[in-house]
């Protein structure tokens, strides 16, 4: 089996049973820096974050930082 990324030019390819952003992710703007990006931060921090972009506050994008190696950051850049 191939892996396949997530990107915006893959989501078409999703089922429509996968939920995905209604919003348009070009107007969102940062509003939050956070150290780490690792899972227990995207289910449940940035899970919060997307409800409120959803809910048209737009300037609550989130930055991820890593104080590690760059193995998260180059596995994200592609979404």
């Amino acid at each position: 089996m191939t892996d396949r990324r997530l990107s915006n030019s893959t989501r078409q390819a999703l089922p429509a049973s996968v939920a995905v952003p209604g919003y348009d992710r070009n107007r969102v703007v940062p509003g939050i820096v956070h150290l780490g990006v690792g899972a227990f931060h995207r289910a449940h921090q940035a899970a919060y974050v997307d409800d409120c972009l959803a809910a048209g506050e737009t300037d609550w994008g989130i930055v991820g930082v890593s104080l590690r190696s760059a193995d998260t950051r180059d596995a994200l850049v592609p979404q």
